[in-house]
């Protein structure tokens, strides 16, 4: 799919939790501009790479779900 991407010339790719191997991601970031989404590869140089802290997010998630005042966005019961 991303060959196809390629030929039809896209401006660059943006892949989400791809399964495919960062080597290859390498090979095809030289062809296209490249990000990645949930792909773990903290040596990536070719390629972007976005990923998230699940620890730190799920922290705040727990925050923001505390019951807040009604008709308040900012006060917290």
């Amino acid at each position: 799919m991303i060959e196809s991407m390629i030929d039809n010339r896209m401006d660059g790719v943006l892949i989400i939790a791809p399964r495919i191997s960062g080597k290859v991601l390498e090979r095809y970031a030289r062809l296209i501009p490249i990000g990645v989404i949930a792909h773990h590869e903290s040596h990536a140089q070719t390629y972007d790479t976005v990923n998230s802290d699940d620890r730190k997010g799920c922290a705040r998630c727990r925050t923001c779900s505390e019951p807040r005042l009604p008709g308040r966005s900012d006060a917290r019961l």
